[in-house]
This record gives C-alpha cells, structure tokens and sequence, in this order.
C-alpha cells in the first residue's frame, strides 16, 4: 500500500469556514479512510500542531506554524516526517494532498527563469519545493534544472479553495473523490519528454538528496 501525507492548517481551515478544527480533522480522516480503498494510506500532518519526530530536534519540538511563516519553514515539517515518521522504513511516501490555497499553507514563489518578452510574469507559484524538499538550495536547483535530475520525494498536488469556500463544500469535493472508480498509481504512468529540452542526459534519476531538516546542512 501506498503511503502518502494530508498537509494542511487545521486552525486556519478552521478559520476560514467559520467552524473549529476539530470538525475539519474530522472531514478529512473520513476521507483518509475511504482513500485506503483506492490502496493509498494518508495521515494528516498539521502545520498549525506539529511535534519533530526528530531525536535531535532538542527542547523546543513542537512548533504552530501559520500561513505566514515562509514555505521552507513548512518544508521542514515535511522533511522531518518523511525521515522519522513514517510507519516503516519499506512503505514509501508516494503522494502529498495539500489543502488549502496559500491562506492556508504558503505557495512557494518562485523566480522567473524563462528570458522570453512573451513572459511578462517575474516570479512563478509552483509547489515544486515541497516535492524535494530542499529548502533553499531548491532556487538554484531550479535554475539550473539539476533538480530534476533526482527522483522527487513527494508525488504533488494541491487543492486550493476559493475565498469564500465553506466546509461544506471541501466535503463535496472529497466525497466525489472518494467514490472515484479508480486509480492509477503514479509509477505505473508513462510519459517521455526530450531530455535536451532540460539539458539533462538521458537515463535513470539519482536518489535525491536528503531533505533539508532545521538546525542542519542535509547531506549531498
């Protein structure tokens, strides 16, 4: 079975739909459940309650994050999950379901990299960080295209919610996804694109490098 993460704000989604969070941990673990059908076992990583997992985090373990705090600050969260929360060291953590738009967890913003005058745009939203969680080191990484090189830790994807979105309708969403027919699971999908388009050699990526935890360089 599949492992994958919920990564989301329970007190901003809170917030947001004018109810309290324990309503909305409720919602989302009913879907949780229903997705182990479709071979995938999610568990819900909050933000806003977190406690490092890490035996070297020290004292000051448990953090509350906002959707102020920057998108390395959340990167890091999912980081020290992906190293010591899992439930075994074979299951692999396929799949990321972010939810809520930048209200609720930030979008990284990244630099603009194509010189072309029909790209008017200086910067890009793109959930590409959480995917390698490499923190800053992700910026130049991007530039280059070397990040794509490795094999992402995370299989990304988010649902953003629309300013006036109500619990009401997450639930509809969730439950029409959850009675999905079916799934394909993401290594049994097929796609080619021309390696020389990246700049990159063809053959198979390398195993990334370790995601970026607080307080510490991640080994190369």
């Amino acid at each position: 079975m599949a492992e994958g993460v919920i990564f989301t704000n329970l007190q901003a989604l809170a917030r947001k739909f004018g109810t309290d969070a324990a309503a909305v941990r409720k919602l989302l673990a009913a879907y949780a459940e229903a997705s182990a059908a479709h071979g995938i076992r999610y568990r819900i990583v909050d933000a806003g309650d977190y406690v490092f997992l890490n035996p070297e985090a020290g004292r000051n373990r448990a953090v509350a994050l906002s959707p102020a705090d920057s998108w390395v600050e959340h990167g890091y969260l999912l980081a020290d999950y992906y190293r010591f929360g899992r439930s075994t060291a074979d299951d692999e953590t396929n799949y990321l379901f972010i939810v809520g738009g930048a209200d609720v967890i930030p979008m990284p913003v990244l630099p603009q990299y194509i010189s072309d005058p029909d790209y008017s745009d200086t910067d890009i939203d793109s959930d590409i960080p959480y995917a390698y969680l490499l923190g800053e080191r992700t910026y130049p990484m991007l530039g280059t295209a070397e990040i794509f090189q490795y094999e992402q830790y995370f299989h990304t994807g988010r649902l953003p919610l629309a300013h006036d979105a109500s619990l009401d309708d997450l639930a509809g969403y969730l439950r029409r996804a959850a009675k999905a027919p079916g799934s394909m699971a993401v290594g049994r999908a097929y796609g080619q694109t021309d390696p020389g388009v990246l700049g990159l050699g063809v053959g198979q990526p390398a195993f990334p490098p370790k995601p970026t935890l607080p307080g510490r360089r991640a080994a190369r």
